[in-house]
């Protein structure tokens, strides 16, 4: 009875390993590892979009604190080169208007020092010519009226003596002498100060034509200064404008991360919903499996 139990059960052993060995190698043992092998792959799937959202999140945030931490010292420091820019537009433009003033201030005074040079030439071959010869003149009358005022004075003391009262304090011809000895030199002194004068009148032109010159060159100046006043112009718009797009790009550097941040997860979901797909449908079939074994 025993050896017939032993055989029995040597015999449901080989039937047995006979079975696994054969359920090894039927299509639903390989059914079941591909089964396992895609929840795996499912898995490792939801595993990389869970990564790949985190990684990509934190990257987001670093690189949008990155461009916050470059750009808001960019923005202050655009906003100060424009400003500088205007005020130099502002300073050169105040120079040009000042320059300006200077400039048709020292023309009209170049304008004035000719006048002034024309009248001092007048005046100097008025005196140096006129005046000195009239009074030449006069000096060299004086002698006959002198001689003429001695035979007044003679006759004037004649007739005194018969009752016509005369008795100055002073000659008339000694009056006239005293007259020609202080009127003497006074024609070369006259001399004198016109040549002095046409000195300074060569002086005063030349005074004249470096006031002139003065006025070309501030002109000159003021020409090339309104010119640079346009190009800082221009500089100050178009600083102005980098400006306004770099706080701009600032300010919209949290709108750009919320849309990265949204686009990483977007990613991430569909990366899970992708991986979530061979997972399930593993997961169903070893369900199913279950299910039919269990119902044997």
């Amino acid at each position: 009875m025993n050896s017939l139990n032993s055989g029995t059960e040597v015999t449901s052993v080989g039937v047995s390993d006979h079975q696994k060995t054969a359920d090894s190698k039927s299509p639903t043992s390989a059914s079941l590892r591909l089964a396992r092998r895609l929840r795996a792959l499912g898995v490792f799937g939801l595993v990389a979009a869970v990564v790949f959202g985190s990684v990509g999140w934190v990257l987001v945030g670093r690189v949008s604190a990155e461009l916050t931490a470059t750009f808001e010292p960019m923005s202050e420091v655009v906003t100060d080169i424009a400003d500088t820019i205007a005020a130099s537009e502002t300073l050169v433009a105040h120079t040009t208007n000042a320059l300006s003033s200077i400039e048709n201030a020292t023309r009209s005074t170049a304008r004035t020092i000719e006048a002034v040079n024309e009248v001092l030439g007048e005046s100097a071959g008025l005196a140096g010519d006129e005046v000195a010869d009239s009074l030449d003149t006069a000096v060299e009358s004086l002698p006959g009226l002198i001689a003429t005022a001695q035979v007044v004075d003679r006759t004037m003391r004649a007739l005194s003596l018969l009752g016509v009262d005369y008795d100055p304090e002073q000659p008339l011809d000694e009056s006239l002498s005293e007259l020609e000895t202080s009127l003497r030199p006074v024609p070369e002194q006259i001399r004198d100060q016109a040549r002095l004068l046409l000195q300074a009148r060569s002086d005063i032109g030349v005074i004249s034509t470096d006031a002139g010159d003065l006025a070309d060159v501030l002109l000159e100046t003021q020409t090339q200064l309104t010119e640079a006043q346009q190009v800082l112009a221009d500089a100050s718009t178009n600083a102005a404008e980098a400006a306004d797009g770099v706080t701009a790009i600032t300010e919209d550097l949290d709108t750009y991360t919320l849309m990265a941040r949204a686009l990483v997860v977007v990613a991430a979901l569909a990366m899970a919903a992708g991986s979530a797909t061979p997972f399930l449908i593993g997961l169903d079939y070893t369900r199913a499996r279950k299910a039919r074994h269990d119902s044997q």
